[in-house]
């Protein structure tokens, strides 16, 4: 078994070829990845325990997760993340201290994949990661995107809000859509059954309009929102999944923006950038 605090510290910084999603656009306020989303970013990518005693962080070997080296360290067993660092420059890290919460990188010593590239599997009970004190939270517009894939109906808790009234931005029950949590209110997306992993976004703009989108295609739920006051709360992020009602399935990248991505002209080029690298329609 490899050491306490063992940091394997495989980075590997693109060459002068290698343009990251952040070096095209800039000004993510957190980006948590299994990929380097950025040129200039020289921190690992996860920090892995098998354990909850021994750990080791996994960069990049090729602008991708170093898979050969997080093999190597689990030795034939499991790897769970305790830390998914923010390649935003913020330092806003994703952590979990506790062993029974943190989600699983690496069953029986081969890493988790979905469609051929890694991802961190959460159980559906209580795996989350915390941003710890530094709460994401966003007073005005704000852009999000994230890939995950849901495994079953129910208690699927993406995003988890840091208390004192905030909102939180949640995978509504049953039918796998965003809702805005004080109110109940989906977001428009139908139904579309189980196993269904797309390139989700959400976002409020200047004017304080809600909007969300599903594989680059706007859905319905846009303007004229009825939910009284919520849309010019503060939206708070406290967790990757929830705390209770634990998110239960594979998540690849997460991007937040203190900005509307859609007012700018970047959300579709974002959008293509995570597509092309996934391929997920």
């Amino acid at each position: 078994m490899i050491g306490l605090g063992l940091n394997v510290n495989s980075i590997y910084r693109g060459g002068a070829g290698f343009t990251g999603l952040l070096d095209a656009y800039s000004g993510a306020a957190a980006a948590y990845s299994l990929r380097q989303l950025s040129s200039t970013y020289s921190g690992s990518a996860i920090r892995v325990t098998t354990n909850g005693t021994d750990s080791a962080d996994i960069g990049f070997v090729n602008n991708e997760l170093d898979t050969a080296s997080l093999e190597a360290f689990t030795a034939g067993g499991d790897a769970y993340v305790a830390t998914w660092y923010d390649q935003s420059g913020n330092g806003v890290n994703a952590t979990q201290s506790v062993a029974a919460y943190q989600p699983k990188i690496v069953s029986n010593g081969s890493t988790i994949l979905e469609d051929g590239k890694p991802a961190i599997d959460f159980d559906g009970v209580d795996d989350h990661l915390d941003t710890g004190g530094s709460d994401i939270n966003f007073t005005g517009a704000f852009h999000m995107f994230y890939l995950s894939k849901v495994k079953v109906e129910g208690g699927n808790v993406f995003m988890t809000y840091g208390g004192g009234g905030l909102d939180q931005i949640r995978l509504y029950d049953y039918l796998y859509r965003p809702y805005i949590d004080s109110a109940n209110y989906p977001c428009g997306f139908s139904n579309d059954g189980h196993l269904v992993r797309y390139v989700w976004e959400f976002s409020r703009d200047a004017s304080n309009d809600l909007r969300n989108y599903r594989n680059g295609s706007q859905d319905s739920f846009t303007s004229g929102v009825p939910i009284a006051g919520n849309t010019t709360n503060t939206w708070s992020v406290a967790s990757i999944s929830g705390v209770a009602g634990s998110f239960n399935g594979p998540i690849q990248e997460v991007i937040f923006y203190a900005s509307d991505q859609v007012t700018n002209s970047n959300r579709v080029g974002i959008n293509t950038n995570i597509n092309d690298f996934y391929s997920i329609y």
